[in-house]
C-alpha cells in the first residue's frame, strides 16, 4: 500500500498462499475493492488484493536463463 508498481512493468510479486510468481501490476480492481484490490496476474493466475510484497525484475535478469538467477539463500532468516 505505500507504493504502487507500474502497470505492465515485469515484476515478482509474493503471497504467502502461493509464494513469489513472475507478472505484471495491472492496477485495482474497483468492483473487488476500490481501496486494496490491486491486480498482480502472470502465467499461474492472478491475485486480488492478496499481495504482500513486489519488486521489479533486476537489470540483466534473463527470466529463461537459469544462470542469471541469484544463489538461494544458505540460511533461514531466524538461523544464525
Amino acid at each position: 500500500e505505500d507504493e504502487v508498481p507500474e502497470k505492465e512493468r515485469i515484476l515478482f510479486y509474493f503471497f504467502e498462499g502461493v509464494g513469489v510468481h513472475v507478472g505484471e501490476y495491472d492496477g485495482i480492481e474497483v468492483d473487488y475493492c476500490p481501496e486494496t484490490g490491486h491486480v498482480f496476474g502472470g502465467a499461474h493466475g492472478w491475485l486480488t488484493g492478496d499481495v504482500t510484497h513486489w519488486m521489479y525484475v533486476p537489470e540483466g535478469f534473463d527470466l529463461d536463463y537459469m544462470e542469471s538467477y541469484p544463489p538461494p539463500p544458505t540460511k533461514r532468516r531466524n538461523e544464525r
